[in-house]
């Protein structure tokens, strides 16, 4: 365009475009995950079948448990308070050494929940 003649466009590399969109939606990623409250496990636990299915001895009503807990964690990625789990943690180490697959996996991923969600190094 004649308007345009002296001005200088700036043109990007493919590669930068795409490095720059990437940067972009990982700080929308971060400013959603800050904005967002921590879910109070200890209290939203007690409200789910977790407590009552847990100790059950059919498989199937353990890993109804195990789904409770993971979907009381929230939304991916985790974001969990501060809190003593040490019980919680204690049964679902118990659980790893099932007899059935699907118990431990979900004993599993409810652990990588508690230990991305709350963030710190989880004995």
């Amino acid at each position: 365009l004649r308007c345009m003649r002296g001005v200088q466009i700036a043109t990007q590399s493919p590669e930068e475009a795409l490095a720059a969109l990437q940067k972009n939606e990982e700080e929308e990623k971060l400013k959603r995950f800050a904005s967002r409250p921590a879910v109070n496990l200890l209290q939203v636990l007690p409200q789910t079948c977790y407590s009552d299915k847990i100790n059950e001895a059919k498989w199937s009503e353990k890993v109804a448990a195990l789904n409770a807990l993971i979907e009381a964690g929230g939304e991916q990625p985790y974001k969990i308070s501060d809190g003593n789990y040490t019980t919680l943690l204690r049964e679902l180490k118990e659980l790893l050494s099932h007899t059935h697959y699907l118990v431990c996996s979900k004993a599993l991923a409810a652990i990588g929940m508690l230990a991305a969600g709350v963030g710190e190094p989880i004995s």
